[in-house]
């Protein structure tokens, strides 16, 4: 119900951010927002201190980032291994000042963002809250490690998405963000996604923004089936799968993905829609759920946010659970936690 393969290959993202003029910045909303209330954050979540202290490493594998954004400051991740500016290699990794990421584009520069999109991916994760009207959803939680694998006009190669994953696998991500699609089954990402699957790191991934069936178009990463990924559909402010969305039982769980508050480079705010927008709602849920219950094994966390998915009649036949719910999952591992400590 609805309202290599090569290098070269590009690999477009999933979805197209609506960058064009900055966004005027929004009036306050009473409480926490359309956006926290439509994926179940009821309340402030109650995080241990401990836990916060050491926060959720979320990699954001895309198009890089604004890293002098305002509303990322204290948001992004940093390489404890790595001295800033010193033109070094310090950890022995492979990669120059990688302090808050890494330019798989190009080693010599920073991961900034060209087009946008990673921009407003890594603010919908982290972003401070109430920076003009827009919060990310693990605000003061997760940490955002920033992987360039795209250039202008979001695109890339897989081989350079394949190497994005392995960077964030190597450098300690717990949470891996994909809001990239490819029509190719290119082996060297099948096996950078089994890899991530094999250490234990959740993936999500965007479904794909063509408006089919998996099932009969196969967009990739999307269409592989692990058990430490969950794919993510987009849905309007009524509940409903956006028309662009791709959908059938192959998409996990659905988020909202039509004019979600973002950030945008310079500083700047905008609106974001499509898939990818919503995967990154999915990753910071992921991480509010790590960060109050460390440790928990990713195939009980990615069962969580899919058992605690809200079934309704506007997603009935379009996407393998339902929308995506919060305070449900919260639920789910707190009772967990409590059977273990008896």
């Amino acid at each position: 119900m609805r309202r290599a393969r090569p290098q070269a290959l590009l690999l477009a993202l999933a979805v197209v951010a609506l960058l064009g003029a900055p966004a005027a910045a929004s009036a306050a909303v009473p409480g926490l927002g359309w956006l926290q209330r439509a994926v179940g954050v009821q309340s402030r979540i109650a995080v241990p201190a401990a836990t916060a202290a050491r926060t959720v490493t979320v990699a954001v594998v895309d198009s890089g980032a604004d890293l002098a954004h305002p509303a990322l400051a204290g948001a992004l991740w940093t390489n404890p291994g790595e001295t800033a500016g010193n033109g070094v290699d310090d950890d022995g990794n492979g990669h120059v000042d990688d302090v808050h990421g890494v330019n798989l584009l190009d080693d010599t520069q920073p991961p900034l963002d060209q087009s946008g999109h990673g921009t407003a991916v890594a603010g919908i994760v982290a972003g401070r809250p109430r920076w003009r009207g827009r919060s990310g959803l693990a605000s003061g939680v997760a940490r955002v490690m920033v992987v360039k694998v795209l250039g202008e006009r979001s695109k890339g190669s897989t081989g350079t998405v394949a190497a994005g994953i392995r960077y964030a696998l190597a450098e300690g991500a717990q949470i891996i963000n994909l809001s990239v699609t490819t029509p190719d089954d290119d082996p060297e990402v099948a096996a950078a996604v089994g890899e991530a699957a094999a250490r234990g790191v959740l993936l999500v991934v965007a479904a794909g923004n063509h408006g089919r069936d998996l099932r009969d178009a196969p967009l990739y990463p999307a269409a592989y089936r692990t058990p430490d990924m969950v794919t993510v559909g987009a849905t309007d402010r009524d509940g409903y799968l956006v028309d662009l969305s791709a959908f059938g039982p192959g998409v996990d769980l659905a988020a909202p993905g039509l004019d979600v508050p973002a950030l945008a480079p310079g500083g700047r705010a905008t609106r974001f829609s499509g898939t990818s927008a919503a995967a990154p709602l999915v990753s910071g849920a992921a991480a509010l759920l790590l960060a109050r219950h460390p440790g928990t094994p990713v195939v009980t966390l990615r069962a969580a946010l899919l058992n605690g998915a809200r079934r309704t009649t506007a997603l009935r036949d379009e996407i393998r659970t339902g929308a995506l719910d919060v305070g449900r999952a919260i639920r789910r591992l707190d009772r967990r936690a409590a059977v273990r400590g008896r």
